[in-house]
């Protein structure tokens, strides 16, 4: 309302906008007055701004009568309702009062019999504490008196003593305090004869010892921690056999001073701690290791002293509660069994105590970093021993893998420095051209892995270890490090030529990994076999790895076959340059080549001098290799000589062709023994090309229908030269260059992409004579048909 009075004032600019501003302060409108002599003018202003105020408050009231009206009435109803709330809560007060005044002096006596009767019970509780702590108490003498087997009794007794006198529920009475300290003393004495007894009982392995001593400290509630204790006295004597046997200052013939902890530093000397003089490492090591497996003697006893508290603990039961002792030691739920507790905390401090020794002597880290698997197969017969005892008392407890994980920073120590032993005889290899791969630095290299596969074969984790990181890398290592410097540079290859030193550098690598591969395939393998892990993955992998040997080798000798082939195939082709219808020049009578073809004799050289010269360098190169030769020239002879025929006319011609076909044969067996190539296809089809020579176009289909589809389709299209053309013809290639890419091209490429369109062509060619096809070209249609697949 307010706000809309001062709104509409300053919009109207009335005398009431003075009065209805923020800023309007009394005082200053006052002084203003009086300052400037206006007070009546003032005055009159101010009553007219109250008047103009009435009048818009009764028009504001009249504008809301119905609304004032109602909540007029609103109140009235609402003030009938206040009165008679008002008038219940005095009521309930009143009910209140009075039920608080009925029921306070009840609840006051019950109050004060509640007191009684908790006061009574308690002196009665006392009074029966008391009875029995005295009752107990005169029962102590004579049991004390009772000797040793007394003892758990005595144990009971004490037990009740203490819970009657639990948080202090017997202080203040003078009976009680009398007694206390006799009671104390007699605790003290029966926990000292117990703690003895207990201990006597695990040294000797007396069990009726141990029961007797548990079964006291199980009624002195104190099982748990005792046996705790025993197992530290244990422990406490196998530690101290710990650091007796690594303390390299007892060992015999210490240093020059005679004590060998201590450095001998002098101008030109070298610090030593720990370490033998000269001549005395032999004696340190074999002294270690005899106390290493003496160590490991103290290490079974020990084992069997708590192996027989063990035993004790899990047949032993409460005669009252038949609660059984070893539920006890395990009562907060945790894996507390005795004998996993030793073992775990004895190689604790075995795998301490070790690092210990070796930072300090420079001798003991040497000798254990170097002997590791005489280390290793010491605590795998340690844990052997004690196999049957965890498998009767922990089955899920691994000890063999305990004992491992106690010396696994050393193994991974001895891992390393066997890498790095089988790495140093292959970095020992020089790889700068020329070089020549010695069968010395060979050997070194096998000598060095059968040296690591022997120091380690008494243990099949760390062989198989050995042998699935470090072996199989050494080996790859060497395989691609040798890789690497394989020479594929043409005068690598060539086969006509002496032997370049690029080829004896391929050849003495390719002979490197034979030669290694012959070495371990007969020690490693057979290493696995009689160890019984040769099916394992690692022993596989080894297998593998050694295999992938012979694939380098062959990789490596590879191109310079395929090399051998293309100059073959280059020599081959020279057929179709040769005019087989010219004589050729006279030879020398006992020339045994004076009929052959000049590309022939230049064949037969070529090969000659590549098997002898070159060839002959590779190990590799066996009765395989010179067969896939003599298959390749063979398959290479066949396929030029095919077409060929359609030149050869003359008989003299044909004739020629017959020597060569003889020639090449004693070519072939020159390379293999033919027993080998008797039941070879391009073997088979040689033979039976040469009676073909002399077949008739009718006979030639039939006669040639035993061949390779392809030989047999360029024999029937020889036997009719100008009619159907050659494919080569067709293609406007040479006989050269189509002899080449009949050799790179399969049996059905041939037929698709040569012999197809050469036939469409003629028979297109015929079709604009309208003349009817040969024979020949349906015989042909018919039978690349029936061999390729139909063409439409």
């Amino acid at each position: 309302y307010q706000r809309r009075v001062r709104e509409r004032a300053m919009a109207d600019n009335d005398p009431l906008s003075r009065f209805v501003s923020r800023s309007f302060a009394p005082r200053e409108f006052v002084s203003e007055a009086v300052k400037n002599d206006t007070i009546p003018s003032s005055r009159w202003q101010a009553e007219q701004a109250i008047a103009a105020i009435d009048q818009q408050i009764k028009a504001e009231v009249l504008s809301r009568r119905d609304g004032l009206l109602h909540n007029l009435v609103t109140t009235a109803n609402l003030e009938s309702e206040l009165a008679s709330v008002v008038n219940g809560a005095a009521s309930l007060k009143s009910s209140v009062d009075r039920i608080k005044a009925e029921l306070l002096v009840p609840y006051q006596a019950m109050q004060s019999r509640t007191r009684q009767l908790e006061h009574i019970q308690a002196a009665a509780d006392t009074l029966r504490r008391l009875m029995r702590y005295l009752a107990l108490s005169k029962k102590l003498r004579p049991q004390l008196s009772g000797g040793v087997r007394e003892l758990p009794k005595v144990a009971l007794t004490l037990h009740e003593l203490s819970e009657c006198d639990a948080n202090g529920a017997l202080d203040g009475i003078q009976a009680v305090a009398a007694e206390r300290q006799f009671r104390e003393e007699s605790l003290s004495t029966v926990c000292g004869q117990a703690e003895r007894l207990l201990l006597h009982g695990v040294e000797q392995m007396n069990q009726a010892d141990v029961a007797n001593a548990l079964q006291i400290f199980f009624n002195l509630h104190q099982l748990r921690e005792r046996v705790g204790h025993a197992l530290e006295v244990v422990l406490e004597a196998g530690v101290a056999q710990l650091e007796q046997t690594f303390d390299t200052s007892t060992f015999a013939s210490t240093t020059d001073l005679g004590a060998s902890s201590m450095l001998t530093k002098g101008p030109g000397s070298v610090s030593r701690r720990g370490a033998p003089v000269a001549g005395a490492s032999g004696s340190w090591r074999s002294e270690l290791w005899s106390r290493v497996s003496a160590l490991m003697d103290k290490f079974s006893h020990l084992s069997s002293q708590v192996l027989n508290l063990t035993r004790v603990l899990v047949k032993k039961r409460d005669p009252h509660s038949y609660v059984l002792f070893l539920d006890v030691v395990n009562a907060d739920g945790q894996d507390t069994h005795p004998l996993i507790v030793f073992w775990e905390r004895l190689f604790d401090a075995f795998t301490r105590a070790l690092q210990h020794k070796c930072s300090e002597s420079s001798f003991l880290k040497p000798a254990i970093d170097i002997e590791y698997p005489k280390l290793l197969l010491i605590l795998d017969q340690f844990a052997s021993q004690q196999a049957e005892a965890a498998h009767e008392f922990v089955p899920g407890f691994n000890l063999r893998a305990r004992v491992r994980q106690a010396v696994a920073p050393f193994e991974e120590v001895f891992l390393s420095k066997c890498t790095a032993r089988l790495y140093a005889p292959i970095q020992q290899i020089s790889t700068e051209p020329p070089f020549s791969v010695k069968d010395t630095d060979v050997m070194a290299i096998a000598a060095a892995i059968n040296a690591e596969c022997k120091a380690t074969r008494r243990s099949h984790d760390l062989l198989l270890k050995g042998l699935h990181k470090p072996l199989v890398q050494a080996i790859q290592m060497f395989c691609t490090r040798l890789r690497n410097a394989v020479s594929l540079a043409p005068e690598a290859l060539q086969p006509d030529q002496p032997a370049s030193a690029a080829q004896l550098q391929n050849a003495s690598i390719h002979n490197g990994f034979l030669l290694l591969h012959k070495e371990l395939v007969g020690s490693v393998p057979k290493l696995c076999t009689e160890e019984g892990i040769s099916e394992l993955d690692a022993a596989v992998e080894v297998a593998a790895a050694i295999e992938a040997l012979t694939r380098a080798a062959s990789d490596v000798l590879t191109p310079m076959l395929t090399s051998a082939k293309e100059h073959m195939d280059q020599e081959m082709v020279q057929m179709h340059t040769d005019d087989f219808e010219q004589a050729l020049p006279a030879q020398p009578i006992h020339e045994t080549t004076a009929n052959v073809s000049p590309y022939l004799r230049s064949l037969e050289a070529m090969l000659t001098h590549c098997r002898r010269r070159i060839l002959s360098k590779f190990d590799g190169f066996d009765a395989d290799c010179s067969r896939g030769l003599a298959l390749h020239m063979l398959h290479c002879f066949t396929l030029q000589s095919c077409f060929k025929l359609g030149a050869l006319q003359s008989e003299p011609a044909k004739l020629r062709m017959a020597t060569d076909m003889a020639h090449v044969e004693l070519i072939a067996s020159s390379l293999c023994d033919m027993a080998s190539l008797a039941d070879t296809p391009d073997y088979l089809c040689l033979r039976a090309m040469r009676p073909l020579l002399f077949a008739t176009e009718q006979d030639m289909p039939k006669d040639a229908a035993g061949l390779p589809p392809v030989v047999a389709l360029h024999l029937i299209l020889s036997t009719v030269p100008g009619i159907i053309p050659m494919p080569y013809t067709v293609l406007g290639w040479s006989h050269a260059e189509y002899g080449l890419w009949l050799l790179a091209h399969s049996g059905q490429d041939v037929w698709s992409l040569a012999v197809w369109p050469a036939l469409q062509r003629y028979r297109n060619e015929a079709d604009l004579r309208q003349a009817e096809c040969c024979q020949t070209y349906h015989e042909i249609c018919k039978f690349g048909n029936n061999a390729f697949g139909a063409k439409s």
